[in-house]
Protein backbone atom coordinates (compact mmCIF):
# COMPACT_ATOMS: atom_id res chain seq x y z
CA UNK A 1 0.00 0.00 0.00
CA UNK A 2 1.26 3.81 -0.62
CA UNK A 3 2.62 5.65 2.37
CA UNK A 4 1.73 8.85 0.64
CA UNK A 5 -0.57 10.91 3.05
CA UNK A 6 -3.95 10.94 1.48
CA UNK A 7 -3.77 15.07 1.49
CA UNK A 8 -0.97 14.90 -0.63
CA UNK A 9 -3.49 14.18 -3.70
CA UNK A 10 -5.06 17.56 -3.35
CA UNK A 11 -2.05 19.64 -4.11
CA UNK A 12 -2.78 19.08 -7.97
CA UNK A 13 -6.29 20.18 -7.70
CA UNK A 14 -5.43 23.17 -5.60
CA UNK A 15 -3.03 24.51 -8.11
CA UNK A 16 -6.15 23.88 -11.09
CA UNK A 17 -7.99 25.96 -9.17
CA UNK A 18 -5.47 28.19 -7.91
CA UNK A 19 -5.07 28.80 -12.30
CA UNK A 20 -8.25 28.92 -12.75
CA UNK A 21 -9.20 31.56 -10.42
CA UNK A 22 -5.73 33.93 -12.12
CA UNK A 23 -7.62 33.35 -15.80
CA UNK A 24 -10.97 34.15 -14.01
CA UNK A 25 -9.91 37.54 -12.44
CA UNK A 26 -6.66 39.18 -14.30
CA UNK A 27 -7.81 41.20 -17.10
CA UNK A 28 -6.56 40.09 -20.40
CA UNK A 29 -5.84 43.22 -21.50
CA UNK A 30 -4.82 46.72 -20.50
CA UNK A 31 -7.65 48.90 -18.96
CA UNK A 32 -9.77 50.98 -21.54
CA UNK A 33 -8.80 54.49 -22.03
CA UNK A 34 -10.91 57.05 -20.26
CA UNK A 35 -12.39 58.54 -23.22
CA UNK A 36 -13.96 55.10 -24.08
CA UNK A 37 -14.87 54.65 -20.97
CA UNK A 38 -16.77 58.13 -20.69
CA UNK A 39 -18.21 56.69 -23.82
CA UNK A 40 -19.98 54.73 -21.48
CA UNK A 41 -20.83 57.01 -19.28
CA UNK A 42 -22.49 59.20 -21.78
CA UNK A 43 -25.13 56.56 -23.12
CA UNK A 44 -25.93 55.84 -19.91
CA UNK A 45 -25.99 58.87 -18.03
CA UNK A 46 -24.59 57.27 -15.19
CA UNK A 47 -22.16 55.33 -13.71
CA UNK A 48 -20.83 51.68 -13.30
CA UNK A 49 -20.18 50.96 -9.90
CA UNK A 50 -17.83 47.77 -10.08
CA UNK A 51 -15.58 50.11 -12.65
CA UNK A 52 -14.81 52.43 -10.80
CA UNK A 53 -13.26 50.61 -7.50
CA UNK A 54 -11.75 48.11 -9.89
CA UNK A 55 -8.05 49.41 -9.28
CA UNK A 56 -8.24 48.44 -5.85
CA UNK A 57 -10.48 45.63 -5.48
CA UNK A 58 -9.19 43.28 -7.70
CA UNK A 59 -5.99 43.11 -6.58
CA UNK A 60 -7.86 42.45 -2.98
CA UNK A 61 -9.74 39.50 -4.06
CA UNK A 62 -6.64 38.22 -5.85
CA UNK A 63 -4.99 38.15 -3.01
CA UNK A 64 -7.50 37.09 -1.00
CA UNK A 65 -7.42 33.78 -3.23
CA UNK A 66 -3.63 33.40 -3.54
CA UNK A 67 -4.23 33.62 0.58
CA UNK A 68 -6.17 30.99 1.19
CA UNK A 69 -5.12 28.42 -1.47
CA UNK A 70 -1.23 29.09 0.09
CA UNK A 71 -2.31 28.24 2.99
CA UNK A 72 -3.84 24.86 2.12
CA UNK A 73 -0.46 23.98 0.61
CA UNK A 74 1.27 24.85 3.69
CA UNK A 75 -1.49 22.76 5.43
CA UNK A 76 -1.11 19.91 3.40
CA UNK A 77 2.64 19.84 3.28
CA UNK A 78 2.57 20.46 6.94
CA UNK A 79 0.97 17.39 7.74
CA UNK A 80 2.88 15.02 5.53
CA UNK A 81 6.20 16.32 6.49
CA UNK A 82 6.58 17.05 10.23
CA UNK A 83 9.93 19.22 10.00
CA UNK A 84 7.62 21.92 7.86
CA UNK A 85 5.22 22.42 10.88
CA UNK A 86 5.20 25.87 12.63
CA UNK A 87 4.01 26.59 15.85
CA UNK A 88 3.34 30.27 14.62
CA UNK A 89 2.18 29.58 11.57
CA UNK A 90 -0.34 27.03 12.17
CA UNK A 91 -1.40 29.17 15.33
CA UNK A 92 -2.74 31.60 12.85
CA UNK A 93 -4.66 29.48 10.15
CA UNK A 94 -5.70 26.46 12.70
CA UNK A 95 -7.56 26.16 15.48
CA UNK A 96 -5.69 25.76 18.50
CA UNK A 97 -4.05 22.16 18.74
CA UNK A 98 -4.89 20.66 15.77
CA UNK A 99 -4.24 17.05 14.62
CA UNK A 100 -2.39 17.30 11.71
CA UNK A 101 -1.96 13.46 10.78
CA UNK A 102 -5.95 13.25 11.73
CA UNK A 103 -6.36 16.65 9.47
CA UNK A 104 -4.41 14.71 6.84
CA UNK A 105 -6.49 11.82 6.48
CA UNK A 106 -9.18 13.75 6.47
CA UNK A 107 -8.47 15.49 3.80
CA UNK A 108 -8.77 13.55 0.59
CA UNK A 109 -9.82 14.06 -2.60
CA UNK A 110 -13.51 13.11 -2.28
CA UNK A 111 -16.48 13.32 -5.08
CA UNK A 112 -17.51 16.52 -3.62
CA UNK A 113 -14.15 18.40 -3.63
CA UNK A 114 -13.91 16.47 -7.71
CA UNK A 115 -16.83 18.18 -8.51
CA UNK A 116 -16.39 21.33 -6.81
CA UNK A 117 -12.68 21.48 -8.76
CA UNK A 118 -14.41 20.34 -12.19
CA UNK A 119 -17.17 23.23 -11.42
CA UNK A 120 -14.29 25.90 -11.15
CA UNK A 121 -11.70 24.62 -13.84
CA UNK A 122 -14.73 24.79 -16.72
CA UNK A 123 -15.83 28.27 -15.29
CA UNK A 124 -11.90 29.62 -15.82
CA UNK A 125 -11.30 27.97 -18.89
CA UNK A 126 -14.67 29.27 -20.41
CA UNK A 127 -14.08 32.87 -19.41
CA UNK A 128 -10.71 32.46 -21.13
CA UNK A 129 -12.30 31.44 -24.07
CA UNK A 130 -14.51 34.67 -23.85
CA UNK A 131 -11.23 36.82 -23.66
CA UNK A 132 -9.92 35.01 -26.74
CA UNK A 133 -13.09 35.76 -28.45
CA UNK A 134 -13.58 39.31 -27.74
CA UNK A 135 -10.05 39.81 -27.95
CA UNK A 136 -9.30 43.60 -27.89
CA UNK A 137 -13.01 44.50 -27.12
CA UNK A 138 -12.68 42.77 -23.59
CA UNK A 139 -12.05 45.07 -21.13
CA UNK A 140 -12.83 44.92 -17.54
CA UNK A 141 -14.20 48.72 -17.43
CA UNK A 142 -17.20 49.17 -19.39
CA UNK A 143 -16.20 50.74 -22.43
CA UNK A 144 -17.11 51.69 -25.82
CA UNK A 145 -13.93 50.51 -28.20
CA UNK A 146 -12.96 52.32 -30.88
CA UNK A 147 -13.94 50.71 -33.96
CA UNK A 148 -16.07 48.40 -32.05
CA UNK A 149 -17.27 45.40 -33.42
CA UNK A 150 -20.10 43.29 -32.16
CA UNK A 151 -19.47 39.88 -31.78
CA UNK A 152 -21.50 37.26 -32.13
CA UNK A 153 -19.92 34.04 -32.57
CA UNK A 154 -18.24 31.32 -30.74
CA UNK A 155 -19.92 31.03 -27.19
CA UNK A 156 -21.13 34.49 -27.96
CA UNK A 157 -23.73 32.43 -29.97
CA UNK A 158 -25.15 30.76 -26.42
CA UNK A 159 -25.64 33.96 -24.40
CA UNK A 160 -25.26 37.32 -24.74
CA UNK A 161 -22.64 37.70 -21.70
CA UNK A 162 -20.99 34.29 -21.30
CA UNK A 163 -18.14 35.64 -19.75
CA UNK A 164 -20.03 36.59 -16.46
CA UNK A 165 -21.76 32.94 -17.00
CA UNK A 166 -17.99 31.61 -16.88
CA UNK A 167 -17.03 34.14 -13.74
CA UNK A 168 -20.21 32.94 -11.89
CA UNK A 169 -19.74 29.03 -12.78
CA UNK A 170 -16.15 29.70 -11.53
CA UNK A 171 -16.44 31.20 -8.07
CA UNK A 172 -19.51 28.60 -7.38
CA UNK A 173 -16.46 25.76 -7.77
CA UNK A 174 -14.14 27.89 -6.09
CA UNK A 175 -16.52 28.96 -2.58
CA UNK A 176 -17.42 24.45 -2.76
CA UNK A 177 -13.91 24.02 -2.95
CA UNK A 178 -12.74 26.35 -0.17
CA UNK A 179 -15.91 26.53 2.00
CA UNK A 180 -18.07 23.25 1.25
CA UNK A 181 -17.82 19.50 2.26
CA UNK A 182 -14.05 18.06 2.43
CA UNK A 183 -12.86 21.45 1.99
CA UNK A 184 -9.57 22.46 4.56
CA UNK A 185 -12.01 25.27 5.57
CA UNK A 186 -14.23 23.33 6.88
CA UNK A 187 -12.47 19.65 7.69
CA UNK A 188 -10.15 21.79 9.93
CA UNK A 189 -12.52 24.42 11.56
CA UNK A 190 -10.90 27.43 10.18
CA UNK A 191 -14.42 29.53 11.50
CA UNK A 192 -13.31 28.96 15.08
CA UNK A 193 -10.04 31.33 14.61
CA UNK A 194 -10.43 34.91 14.02
CA UNK A 195 -8.29 34.95 11.38
CA UNK A 196 -10.99 32.67 9.99
CA UNK A 197 -14.09 34.38 10.35
CA UNK A 198 -12.51 37.61 8.91
CA UNK A 199 -10.83 36.32 6.10
CA UNK A 200 -13.73 33.95 5.42
CA UNK A 201 -16.22 36.53 5.75
CA UNK A 202 -15.15 39.10 3.69
CA UNK A 203 -13.80 36.78 1.19
CA UNK A 204 -17.63 35.81 0.48
CA UNK A 205 -18.46 39.39 1.24
CA UNK A 206 -16.41 40.34 -2.01
CA UNK A 207 -17.09 37.38 -3.82
CA UNK A 208 -20.70 38.15 -3.96
CA UNK A 209 -20.15 41.91 -4.47
CA UNK A 210 -18.79 41.28 -7.31
CA UNK A 211 -21.05 38.31 -8.76
CA UNK A 212 -23.75 40.43 -8.06
CA UNK A 213 -22.55 43.84 -9.91
CA UNK A 214 -22.00 41.71 -12.94
CA UNK A 215 -25.30 40.86 -13.18
CA UNK A 216 -26.72 44.19 -12.72
CA UNK A 217 -24.26 44.83 -14.94
CA UNK A 218 -26.01 43.08 -17.69
CA UNK A 219 -29.21 45.83 -18.67
CA UNK A 220 -26.73 48.40 -18.52
CA UNK A 221 -24.01 46.40 -20.92
CA UNK A 222 -27.25 45.42 -23.41
CA UNK A 223 -28.74 49.04 -23.72
CA UNK A 224 -25.58 50.11 -24.69
CA UNK A 225 -24.77 47.73 -27.60
CA UNK A 226 -28.24 48.21 -28.71
CA UNK A 227 -28.06 52.04 -28.84
CA UNK A 228 -24.56 51.03 -30.75
CA UNK A 229 -25.40 49.10 -32.90
CA UNK A 230 -28.65 49.00 -32.97
CA UNK A 231 -30.47 46.62 -35.75
CA UNK A 232 -27.26 44.06 -35.79
CA UNK A 233 -27.98 44.00 -32.11
CA UNK A 234 -31.64 43.35 -32.08
CA UNK A 235 -31.09 41.10 -34.80
CA UNK A 236 -28.54 39.40 -32.66
CA UNK A 237 -30.56 38.97 -29.71
CA UNK A 238 -33.66 37.68 -31.46
CA UNK A 239 -30.86 34.97 -32.39
CA UNK A 240 -29.27 34.69 -28.71
CA UNK A 241 -32.00 35.70 -26.51
CA UNK A 242 -30.76 34.92 -23.07
CA UNK A 243 -28.53 37.05 -21.41
CA UNK A 244 -26.51 34.20 -19.06
CA UNK A 245 -28.43 31.06 -18.46
CA UNK A 246 -29.99 29.71 -21.63
CA UNK A 247 -34.10 29.10 -21.28
CA UNK A 248 -34.14 31.03 -18.15
CA UNK A 249 -32.16 34.62 -17.90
Amino acid sequence: MSNIPPSLYRLPFVIANLAAGQIAILPPTKSAPQTEQNKYVTKTKSHEYLSAVMWWFLPTIWTFMYAIHIAEVYIVLAAAYPPLRSPTLLGLILPPNPSLSSLSRRLEVSPAYLFATAISVVGGGHRRLCFVTLGRHFTFELSVKRDHKLITYGPYTVVRHPAYTAILIHYLGLLLTVFGLSSWWSEADVWRTTLGVVVGGLWLVMVVFMLTSLVRRVPKEDKVMRDEFRQEWVEWSKKTPYALIPWLY
